[in-house]
């Protein structure tokens, strides 16, 4: 199980197909990645707690009429974030930070070298 925001290479900003990367990385080395934490989960690989965004006023309205659905979206995120985390620790389930993890399986250093993922 993955969940959270991932700096794969520490430039300071999201990756948005880390979860896609961490997921190869997992299958290449024989594991398989669940969609959600389970009593046969062997570990959740967590990442930064995602932004709670604060909900749009109007002006910020009249300015992005998305807001509202960035709100919400980072809402949500948050909840499934919480939830993921909440229900590992219920099940005991190792919960390793993705920095961690890289380090367990050898990647840490090879994060930025072509061809890692």
């Amino acid at each position: 199980m993955i969940a959270g925001e991932f700096d794969l290479d520490d430039d300071g900003t999201v990756d948005r197909n880390a979860e896609q990367k961490l997921s190869g990385l997992i299958e290449k080395w024989g594991g398989k990645v669940a969609a959600k934490v389970t009593v046969d989960t062997d570990y959740l690989v967590l990442g930064d707690k995602p932004p709670a965004l604060k909900q749009p006023t109007f002006q910020e309205l009249e300015i992005d009429p998305g807001a509202t659905k960035k709100f919400q979206d980072s809402q949500r995120m948050l909840a499934r974030y919480d939830e993921v985390l909440t229900h590992a620790q219920a099940l005991w389930v190792p919960v390793l930070k993705y920095d961690r993890f890289l380090y367990f399986i050898g990647y840490k250093g090879q994060m930025t070298a072509a061809g890692a993922f």
